[in-house]
């Protein structure tokens, strides 16, 4: 998995970015009871990204359509998806880094849904003119020695 920024922009005090996740998995071969899984028999993939720092879990097992997810067509078993994303000042200039999780599910044709998979982070870098756009570096100063006596 790799996630990529495109473009970002400074405004205010926050980062607007465009970015780029490119993800694949494992088709299912089988259901979560044991029973075999055919590939004809997967509708569809959906697949949902939150910001790490904020996630406290995933959408809800009976949840069908949630404004992080993506839905992707069962043929194939990788996607590449285009997002953008706003982040404040304090998010980026921590360490320079945002992280995302990521999980997928399965829906078969039956509109069965399997659990979510295990949440996968990847790490977003953003690069140093976006850092010091927003943390101006440090000006440089002269050290003077001084002496102060007293008579």
């Amino acid at each position: 998995m790799s996630l990529n920024a495109q473009e970002c922009a400074v405004e205010g005090g926050n980062v607007l970015c465009s970015v780029k996740l490119n993800t694949s998995w494992v088709v299912p071969s089988e259901r979560e009871d044991g029973s075999a899984l055919l590939p004809a028999e997967i509708s569809k993939y959906q697949l949902v990204a939150l910001a790490a720092a904020n996630i406290t879990d995933i959408p809800g097992q009976d949840v069908a359509q949630c404004d992080e997810c993506f839905d992707i067509g069962a043929i194939g078993s990788s996607v590449v998806i285009d997002r953008s994303i706003s982040l404040t000042k304090a998010d980026v200039v921590d360490d320079g880094i945002v992280s995302l999780a990521v999980a997928i599910r399965t829906f078969d044709t039956s509109f069965k849904v399997s659990k979510w998979s295990d949440l996968v982070y990847t790490d977003l870098n953003f690069p140093p003119e976006i850092i010091n756009e927003l943390v101006p570096p440090v000006k440089k100063t002269q050290l003077i020695k001084v002496e102060i006596t007293f008579e």
